[in-house]
């Protein structure tokens, strides 16, 4: 089973349930005003704080050459 988490207006979400009832695939409406951040460990915020500093400061890898460095072991 997957989750999907879609954000979005009255009328794209009356077009969705419809084509997930025709499509037979069960679904639940589940409406929050929690913001993510807030769920998150203050452990798992600094984490996050750090990654997008490091990125700010230009200390990352591309996918791209990460992905060369491992297909040339």
């Amino acid at each position: 089973m997957s989750t999907l988490v879609l954000d979005v207006n009255q009328e794209q979400e009356k077009v969705l349930e419809g084509l997930l009832r025709y499509m037979n695939i069960s679904f639940q409406k589940v409406t929050s005003t929690e913001d993510f951040w807030d769920t998150l460990s203050p452990a798992t915020k600094k984490s996050i704080e750090q990654g997008l500093a490091d990125v700010d400061a230009g200390r990352y890898s591309s996918a791209k050459s990460v992905i060369d460095k491992l297909m040339s072991e």
